[in-house]
């Protein structure tokens, strides 16, 4: 019942009176979850995720941070963690959970994405670009990967690393658009 209140409390516009009466009922389903299985990992997750949607970042926290010491290496949590720390502007707590979770699937929904937006916006490639390496020495065949951090090297005017990523990223999925890129860079270098 907790997860239909909140999946009909998502879809609905934020102003929309009913979906404050959703994400009340599903906030009471969840909890009552709890009290008849405190070691319901995921009523966790969702309880924070549920407080995030409603701003409730104390509460989100709370329940995220529950959920991971139940489950650490729980990489929907680790993103979630990430994203409520990015919407606090706790740059340096949203990149060791977005971290966190590259550990472990860097092929996670969005997660590439949202990691290399947050390094743009704060100007911390040259971190990123550290980071990535240590993660591609664990998936050293990972193609969104090599692409991140060609393009953390290509925001640097490191083209001659950019290009050393790119290639292996050639390697793996050679396209036409690779390797015209390639080239393109190849004559940034000379």
């Amino acid at each position: 019942a907790a997860l239909q209140y909140y999946k009909k409390a998502i879809a609905l516009n934020t102003e929309s009176p009913y979906r404050t009466e959703l994400i009340q009922n599903a906030e009471l389903c969840f909890l009552r979850c709890l009290q008849i299985d405190s070691t319901y990992k995921t009523c966790y997750n969702n309880l924070g995720a549920l407080y995030f949607i409603s701003n409730r970042v104390p509460e989100s926290l709370k329940y995220y941070q529950l959920a991971l010491q139940l489950e650490p290496g729980n990489i929907d949590i680790l993103v979630n963690m990430a994203t409520l720390y990015n919407k606090q502007n706790q740059v340096d707590s949203a990149l060791k959970y977005y971290e966190g979770a590259l550990r472990l699937n860097p092929d996670f929904p969005n997660l590439v994405p949202f990691y290399k937006q947050l390094l743009l916006k704060t100007n911390k490639q040259a971190h990123g670009i550290v980071t990535i390496k240590e993660i591609i020495r664990i998936f050293p065949s990972n193609y969104t990967l090599l692409l991140l951090i060609t393009d953390l090297f290509n925001t640097q005017s490191d083209y001659l690393n950019a290009v050393l990523y790119l290639k292996q990223a050639y390697n793996l999925q050679p396209t036409p658009e690779i390797l015209t890129l390639i080239g393109t860079l190849e004559k940034l270098i000379r």
